[in-house]
């Protein structure tokens, strides 16, 4: 128990504890003290996890600002975007009610042909027309009246088409390039049959060919139909497109419903509009291809016809040519001969009677010749001011190429813009899964904080009333330490009286040491008188009887001085033991009365320490409840934002011209939550 309690009392005096207590208080300041020291270390280890939780909420922190900053660049180039569809939507639909206002308010033949040709469809009509064989003005206004709509739809449907396959500008180029090619040949072969038929619809014909080579090219094909086909197919593709229109608003009901949704998946929302730009790109090759070999086709059946024609007008300059000569020189060997009675044969008959007919078909070519040459010469001043103005619309396509192509790399660039923030949306929504799961262990961990918090405060609260009991056992101790000075004075008093005393059992032993010498000495007299004696007993044993007595006395008196001794040298020892004693208790005493003044101390010291720490754990715990309480608000306001701020609403008007977007992953955007 001794070195226990210095050990205690040096830690309770280096602590400032320096009152003197007994050695019964021993047991409980050591308990109360390795309960200190316990509590210490939960409140260090207590502040350490606290500052690992600010620390990770911290981290958590930057990176939600880090993503809502992301977030908010995606936006904005979403809604950017989003401008520009809009943009080019409405100037769509503005073009798409202008043609159709005009339609209804206007109905001039002249006006309607114009306007068909400014939509590239008109070398598609007159090659009806002059299929039709219609003569009547009225009967083609009211057809061109009656398909107008369904061809406007179907031009924007092209345009569309057009526009969403930028990705082949290349094959496109090669692709107008030989039609552009193939458009003088298939003008100077198709320009004799068109002149037959009427020859007023040279020049839009040309001016189709030219303009709209794609368009037109696809229903030149067909060779010479029926009218009745023809309005079956019109009436078929007007179904089509019907059917192609209700599939497109189903479309689009069912993209609007999906975009609402899947607010969040903008990644397979672009994927899917890549893949319809891809089907619809599809589509536009086999057409063209399709498209050029009608074309070549054509072609060469307008060819072999003028090849025909060529041929049979050969033919009758030659017969012509030979029943002359063949009359002129049977004329003359029957003049010699008189030979004027010979009647023709019927083969000549026939021969004349064709003769004549491709006669006057051949005046009749004369004269559709020497108008195509006339028109011809009109045609050439048409070609030229044509070929300004489509100069001037290639330079002006160029242009359209350019900025296509630009809004095409544009596109890319936010696509793969758009792939890069779905992948740091995923990347988020992984981090957001691990913050969770971190925020549920930091959850965990801040309940068995609260927990030993609140243990540590009931702990704390026992610590007090311990303290107090340690007080008032240390004013115990202190009127004990002030009884231990007493009795040490008493005890100083009682080791002078024993100094004393031994003083003069040391004078009794020297005197008693002088006696057992005397007594030697006497003893060795006596031997030597014994001897004597015994002598004379043998000289004189009659003397024997006589000394018997004296004998036994001295014998007696012997007995006596050998108890006096023994009993002396008792007395001795005890007084050494009694001195020794006497000298260890009071340097004991001095060194408990040393000791408990430097313990006194040192409890003083330990004691203001302790009140210290606790008004400082006092603090620390308030701190810590205030930061459990705002990490309890953060992580309710980043489950709230889990559930609802990532399930965005972002809506698509693809087809109706508006698209809107928006990301919510807090309350107020950009704002941090509290440190």
């Amino acid at each position: 128990m001794g070195p226990k309690y210095e050990a205690l009392r040096s830690d309770l005096t280096e602590m400032g504890y320096t009152e003197a207590f007994s050695l019964e208080s021993a047991p409980l300041v050591a308990r109360l003290w390795s309960d200190l020291c316990s509590y210490q270390e939960q409140c260090v280890d207590a502040n350490t996890a606290l500052r690992r939780t600010v620390q990770e909420s911290q981290e958590k922190d930057d990176l939600a600002e880090r993503y809502r900053q992301e977030n908010a660049k995606a936006l904005a180039e979403v809604n950017r975007l989003h401008a520009c569809v809009v943009q080019l939507k409405e100037k769509h639909n503005d073009k798409l009610n202008g043609s159709r206002e005009w339609l209804d308010g206007k109905q001039d033949p002249q006006q309607l042909h114009e306007m068909l040709k400014r939509l590239t469809l008109f070398g598609w009509l007159t090659q009806e027309f002059t299929s039709y064989n219609m003569s009547d003005e009225t009967s083609k206004n009211h057809y061109i009246s009656q398909e107008f709509l369904w061809i406007c739809c179907s031009n924007e449907l092209k345009h569309e088409m057009l526009k969403l396959n930028v990705s082949h500008e290349p094959c496109g180029r090669d692709f107008h390039t030989l039609h552009y090619k193939m458009d003088a040949a298939v003008v100077e072969i198709c320009r004799p049959s068109l002149v037959l038929v009427e020859p007023r619809y040279v020049g839009p014909f040309v001016d189709a060919l030219r303009f709209n080579t794609p368009r037109s090219s696809g229903l030149v094909a067909k060779k010479r139909p029926t009218s009745v086909p023809r309005q079956a197919d019109q009436q078929s593709k007007g179904l089509t497109l019907e059917e192609q229109i209700q599939a497109l608003e189903e479309e689009k009901q069912r993209l609007k419903e999906r975009v609402k949704q899947l607010a969040s998946s903008e990644r397979q929302l672009l994927l899917e509009i890549q893949g319809l730009l891809a089907n619809k790109g599809q589509t536009a090759d086999p057409d063209s291809s399709e498209e050029l070999r009608a074309l070549e086709r054509e072609r060469d059946h307008y060819k072999d016809e003028l090849m025909r024609l060529h041929q049979v007008l050969k033919m009758g300059n030659t017969r012509r040519k030979l029943p002359s000569s063949s009359g002129s020189e049977s004329g003359k060997q029957a003049d010699p001969k008189n030979l004027e009675t010979s009647n023709p044969s019927a083969e000549d008959e026939q021969l004349l009677s064709r003769l004549g007919l491709l006669q006057r078909e051949v005046d009749k070519l004369t004269a559709t010749v020497e108008n195509l040459s006339k028109q011809r010469d009109q045609l050439l001043v048409e070609r030229d001011s044509h070929a300004r103005q489509l100069a001037i619309l290639a330079e002006k396509l160029k242009e359209k190429d350019k900025d296509t192509q630009t809004a095409h790399f544009t596109c890319r660039a936010t696509e793969s813009h758009v792939d890069k923030l779905q992948d740091d949306l995923n990347s988020k929504d992984s981090d957001i899964v691990k913050l969770t799961c971190r925020v549920r262990e930091l959850e965990a961990e801040a309940a068995s904080a609260a927990e030993s918090h609140s243990r540590l405060l009931q702990e704390n609260q026992r610590l007090h009333e311990n303290v107090t009991l340690v007080a008032k056992e240390h004013k115990n101790m202190a009127a004990d330490f002030e009884n231990a000075v007493q009795q040490r004075r008493d005890l100083e008093l009682q080791i002078q009286e024993y100094v004393i005393k031994v003083a003069k059992i040391e004078e009794l032993l020297r005197t008693r040491d002088q006696e057992r010498e005397d007594l030697l000495d006497q003893y060795r007299s006596l031997i030597s008188a014994n001897a004597d004696l015994r002598t004379q007993a043998e000289q004189s044993q009659r003397e024997h009887d006589s000394s018997d007595a004296t004998l036994n006395s001295l014998r007696q008196q012997l007995a006596r001085i050998s108890g006096h001794l023994r009993r002396l040298e008792d007395d001795l020892s005890l007084a050494r033991t009694e001195a020794a004693t006497a000298r260890s208790d009071a340097t004991s005493l001095e060194r408990l009365l040393a000791t408990s003044r430097e313990q006194r101390c040192q409890t003083d010291i330990a004691l203001e320490r302790l009140s210290a720490e606790m008004e400082k754990m006092k603090q620390d715990m308030q701190a810590g409840v205030a930061s459990r309480e705002k990490c309890k608000e953060e992580l309710n306001r980043l489950h709230q934002q889990a559930r609802s701020g990532l399930n965005g609403k972002l809506t698509l008007h693809g087809f109706t011209g508006s698209f809107q977007t928006r990301l919510n992953f807090s309350p107020e955007n950009g704002t941090r939550p509290p440190q």
